[in-house]
């Protein structure tokens, strides 16, 4: 029976995917129609499909629907449903369909030859640690949150199962700061893709302030790194330069450094496709990202000759769906929850409130405030991207007095922290998963200073850029 609704999950899953695109090009009444229906399948399948932990979350955001419709008798219950099951269907989409750029990243060891073409620069533990954030960026644009593991796992197999301290307490927080970073720059990203295209903001805009803030962040990050190996007198610098007269040979780098300009070159061209295909179509991000990543990876395999190995990777990608049940049921069923608060005086409620508390607080505003909307929802178990999406799905239908991408950027932070700081978060389960460290140590213990620094400089931009625009 578990196989059966497996394969009836994966089916409704791909005529989602698939209506769901035909509709960014044609709209009938009938695709949006069926946008609805087949996501309602999907979400009674995906509960059939969970435990009863997994489930909590997500009934938890259905009940919220059914209570919030049920209060305001003005309100239509069908139709809270109806369009609430669309509400986040381009989502689905993005985290189904983007994934799928993985499969090219399996390809030709790229992660191993970036960290053996890199290690002759990087032959400091101050280097090494600003390598480690930077190739985990790198990665994370491909991979997501599952780079985390991955990343993790090659540095350890570099350094040959280096497990001191000192070591895991380089790779745990340069993983996870790094990974948190291109959630401000990087259009793979599926809550940054959909902020921008809600809020229609420039993608050049949204990209350039983000990768300032990220770097803003790298530069902090490594500073509080090199106060930290100070103050423990840890001789990493040493180990790091032996492990690397062992592993290079001039062989190897040739290799390496190979493999390394193809990675860079593949990861330019994907963006940069990304970006540019944005900027001159009429289609929005959400629209051009999955379209562009699928062209993208099936065109690398036919350049490289290897469209059996697509054919294969690409079977295996598929069967992996029916494990996505979570996160598709957690983003559908907060679209039932944006759909009840749209349909209420909630989200003005809210927004008043926010407005109440820069009364009280001299010198605070809305954006200030902002990232803490966002923010706790990551302590209960939502995940950061289905947290910034149903903040941002809320806060687009007030006209808000503040630039567009400054909103946004402030919306961001309050994901990064999420991120940062919850134990319950993905990022901070993965990383735990990998390195058997308790989640709270990988989170909140080891980066609550960091985080506490990061969140007042991107405060202080903000602040400054308000300034200068009104």
């Amino acid at each position: 029976m578990g196989i059966k609704f497996k394969n009836l999950f994966l089916i409704v899953l791909i005529l989602l995917i698939g209506f769901k695109l035909a509709q960014s090009f044609v709209y009938l009444e009938f695709l949006t129609h069926s946008i609805s229906f087949f996501a309602l399948i999907c979400l009674i399948l995906s509960f059939c499909l969970m435990g009863l932990r997994k489930m909590l979350l997500p009934i938890f955001l259905c009940l919220l629907a059914l209570l919030i419709s049920v209060i305001y008798p003005n309100v239509s219950l069908t139709d809270v449903i109806w369009q609430g099951l669309r509400e986040m269907s381009s989502m689905v989409v993005i985290i189904t369909v983007v994934p799928i750029v993985s499969l090219v990243l399996r390809q030709d060891n790229y992660i191993n030859n970036i960290i053996i073409f890199s290690s002759k620069i990087l032959d400091s533990s101050t280097r090494f640690y600003t390598g480690t954030i930077l190739i985990t960026q790198m990665i994370g644009c491909f991979l997501l949150p599952t780079s985390i593991p991955i990343t993790y796992q090659f540095i350890s197999d570099f350094l040959k199962s280096k497990f001191n301290v000192s070591w895991e307490h380089l790779k745990s927080t340069a993983i996870l700061r790094g990974f948190a970073l291109i959630a401000f720059w990087a259009v793979s990203i599926p809550s940054f893709a959909y902020a921008v295209e809600v809020f229609q903001v420039p993608i050049t805009v949204a990209v350039a302030h983000g990768f300032f803030i990220s770097f803003c962040g790298v530069v902090l990050s490594v500073t509080l790194y090199h106060f930290y190996e100070r103050k423990g007198e840890s001789r990493l610098t040493e180990e790091i330069k032996q492990t690397i007269e062992k592993n290079l040979t001039s062989e190897t780098l040739k290799t390496a450094k190979y493999k390394s300009i193809e990675f860079f070159l593949l990861l330019i061209s994907l963006l940069g496709l990304i970006l540019v295909i944005t900027v001159i179509s009429p289609w929005g991000l959400l629209t051009v990202m999955p379209l562009v990543v699928m062209v993208w990876t099936i065109s690398f395999f036919v350049i490289k000759k290897r469209v059996y190995d697509f054919w294969l990777e690409f079977k295996n990608y598929i069967n992996s769906l029916p494990l996505k049940t979570k996160e598709v049921s957690i983003f559908l069923s907060s679209g039932l929850v944006i759909s009840a608060i749209n349909s209420t005086p909630i989200g003005m409620l809210l927004i008043e409130t926010m407005y109440k508390f820069t009364d009280i607080l001299p010198g605070i505003n809305f954006l200030f405030l902002l990232p803490f909307v966002v923010a706790p929802l990551g302590f209960v178990g939502m995940p950061p991207v289905a947290s910034m999406v149903l903040v941002v799905s809320i806060l687009h239908n007030f006209a808000l007095p503040y630039p567009t991408f400054l909103i946004v950027l402030s919306l961001t932070v309050g994901s990064f922290i999420s991120i940062m700081l919850s134990p319950f978060t993905i990022p901070g389960v993965l990383l735990s998963g990998a390195n058997g460290q308790t989640s709270i140590k990988n989170t909140l213990l080891q980066n609550k200073l960091f985080t506490i620094l990061f969140f007042l400089i991107v405060q202080f931009y903000i602040q400054l850029l308000l300034k200068l625009y009104t």
